[in-house]
């Protein structure tokens, strides 16, 4: 997916716009449906008359052929009451508008759209329009890069890409956000801080995704260093060898089960003064755990690849600081392992020396 926040001029309007599908939002104000913007309102009037559309919050209407400005489709989704829009978890409220917009665009397969942000029911504040983004970016996460096209949809694909010269990029979801307030620096940073988030979160969520034959504790390390990359993040690595040397007892006896070396993830962050005291994150990273010698039950054995979640959320926030430019210190500590039985693994009850 795309996202793009492009600004309207002050005399420009909404039909210089070219997509596949508008995106309109709905609300409910003293038992009345209200759309916006306002001038699509004549257009869905018998929507509204006969219940389709009600404004409620995350209502979703797609309908087909509306050909309405210079888009083909259109999509409502409601926004709620004004009470409802002025409730403590806003930003939550906002996210989850995103999201539905996202997975309902998905859903009807559209390849392109553009979403009118003026004349909503409340005024375009960073925070709103950050949550909103977010919620675009994090439902378009889909871990789906070990799956295998059959040939023959792998060269019809092939050919549509050539044919179209955008490779695969053709076949992506791309959302315009359109509004008169896009030159204005706050929302211009609220709008990539949301992409900055949304990328580190899902980030994290592909290192928990990906099977435990490729994603190793030596592999997680290779993946941190390769993201920190042009940051300001620094990165440490430790081995097996000096695990042993820093007399982490607890961490080298756990990896001595499995034949893959064990590694410690050391993130640091300086965007504060030196003298102020870090924040210190510390997040497991044991990227397969059958239980040792304990071993688990064999149902749902698979899903011990997310033992790693922790050290993989640690991850996504020191990337997520980084990249964002905080004025903070942080630290971030991952223990990578694997906790395998075999000949040489921990016992229950084994003493291991620090």
């Amino acid at each position: 997916m795309k996202v793009n926040f492009v600004g309207l001029s002050n005399s420009g309007s909404l039909s210089n716009f070219s997509a596949q599908t508008l995106v309109v939002f709905s609300s409910q104000k003293e038992n009345q449906t209200a759309i916006h913007p306002k001038s699509f309102a004549k257009d869905l009037q018998s929507s509204i008359a006969d219940g389709a559309i009600s404004g409620k919050h995350l209502e979703s209407v797609f309908f087909r052929d509306k050909n309405l400005l210079q888009s083909q489709h259109l999509l409502s989704v409601g926004l709620g009451s004004q009470k409802s829009l002025k409730a403590d978890d806003a930003f939550e409220f906002f996210r989850a508008v995103g999201a539905v917009v996202h997975d309902q665009l998905k859903a009807a397969k559209v390849k392109e759209a553009l979403v009118p942000l003026d004349e909503l029911p409340f005024a375009l504040e960073p925070i709103s329009l950050r949550a909103f983004v977010e919620g675009l970016w994090l439902a378009s996460y889909n871990f789906d890069e070990l799956k295998s096209k059959p040939k023959a949809v792998e060269k019809s694909a092939d050919k549509a890409a050539k044919k179209s010269g955008k490779g695969e990029e053709s076949s992506e979801l791309m959302i315009h956000l359109a509004t008169k307030e896009a030159a204005k620096a706050p929302l211009k940073k609220a709008f990539q801080d949301a992409l900055t988030v949304g990328e580190s979160v899902n980030f994290s969520r592909r290192l928990g995704d990906l099977p435990g034959n490729l994603m190793t504790p030596s592999i997680l390390a290779d993946e941190v260093v390769k993201a920190a990359k042009g940051s300001k993040l620094k990165v440490t690595v430790w081995d097996g060898a000096r695990i042993v040397k820093e007399r982490m007892g607890g961490l080298a006896g756990v990896a001595r089960g499995s034949s893959e070396e064990a590694r410690f993830i050391i993130m640091e962050y300086q965007g504060a003064a030196k003298s102020e005291k870090p924040l210190v994150y510390v997040g497991k990273g044991l990227t397969f755990d059958t239980g040792g010698i304990s071993i688990k039950p064999s149902a749902g054995m698979e899903e011990m690849k997310y033992d790693m979640c922790g050290g993989a959320n640690v991850i996504g926030a020191l990337l997520a600081i980084s990249r964002l430019g905080l004025k903070v210190n942080a630290i971030g500590l991952v223990a990578a392992s694997e906790n395998m039985p075999s000949g040489s693994a921990t016992k229950p009850g084994d003493v291991h020396y620090a």
